[in-house]
């Protein structure tokens, strides 16, 4: 029976007008309303989505729109970055989802599900270099900070933007449909590190309408806004500086190039903040 509700659940998903409520969400985000309505959603999503006001960098007045709050920075040092070249930090707020050796290519979706680097990528060369690596999914609740921060310095030598679904990515989806972040679209940020290549995987989701990347020359366009190519040179960049911005919650994965990292002592489901400490280079 379970089963049964559960491809229920899928078939309905699949058919939803998902990229019409995201569409439908990101202009309802844009809006400037008046001082009182304005304020009034704000109160209204911060207390569904228990959303922490003392770590924010603005009173909650000062956002224009329901999109500048989503989006809001966090007060100067409020997070602390582990400074020692060796060491990676979580480039987000939100919770593991999955962590650990690529296997032939593949990613741990969930329990008992893969999914493809080179499906996951569209990028042959950097597959190869990445396929025998490690990775680490952080999921993005409504209720998380949504700038997404560099785990590591280095050179941003290539940005990918990679058209696709607006599937959901909580727990039901991620178990439940196949290669889901494969299908979602997604922006690829590639760092080129002293201990080999890093890609950083924004995945968008249902709701997510935008994504932005903070190192372009005009961070606050869409990422639809440019041609995804080689930067013209790299972009230098350290780490704990802002990558990019989500316009609601979704998903970032990690993966590294180089498969000498040891853990910290990490778990599925969680909770994590940016700039904690989630691994070292031995």
């Amino acid at each position: 029976m379970e089963n049964l509700l559960n491809q229920l659940k899928s078939q309905i998903l699949i058919r939803l007008p998902r990229s019409h409520y995201s569409k439908l969400l990101e202009k309802w985000g844009q809006l400037k309303l008046q001082n009182n309505l304005n304020n009034l959603q704000k109160r209204i999503f911060s207390n569904i989505a228990s959303i922490n006001l003392h770590e924010m960098e603005k009173p909650i007045e000062d956002y224009a729109s329901l999109d500048e709050f989503f989006t809001r920075r966090l007060k100067p040092g409020i997070r602390n970055i582990n400074g020692d070249s060796k060491t990676i930090v979580s480039p987000a707020d939100g919770r593991i989802e999955s962590f650990g050796d690529l296997k032939d290519g593949n990613l741990i979706q969930a329990k008992g599900i893969n999914y493809d680097i080179h499906s996951f990528l569209n990028n042959q060369e950097a597959s190869q270099k990445l396929k025998n690596g490690k990775f680490l999914t952080i999921y993005l609740s409504p209720h998380d900070y949504h700038r997404v921060h560099f785990p590591l310095g280095g050179k941003v030598v290539d940005y990918w933007h990679i058209r696709g679904e607006s599937y959901p990515v909580g727990s039901f989806s991620r178990k439940n449909i196949k290669s889901l972040y494969c299908k979602n679209e997604r922006v690829i940020t590639y760092v080129k590190t002293k201990y080999g290549l890093m890609a950083v995987v924004m995945v968008a989701a249902m709701g997510v309408g935008n994504i932005s990347l903070s190192y372009l020359f005009n961070p606050d366009k869409s990422i639809r806004d440019f041609k995804c190519k080689t930067p013209g040179k790299p972009i230098e960049v350290e780490k704990g500086e802002e990558l990019g911005v989500f316009h609601l919650g979704s998903t970032v994965v990690m993966i590294f190039e180089n498969n000498q990292i040891k853990w910290q002592q990490l778990q599925e489901e969680q909770i994590i903040k940016m700039g904690n400490s989630v691994a070292h280079f031995e």
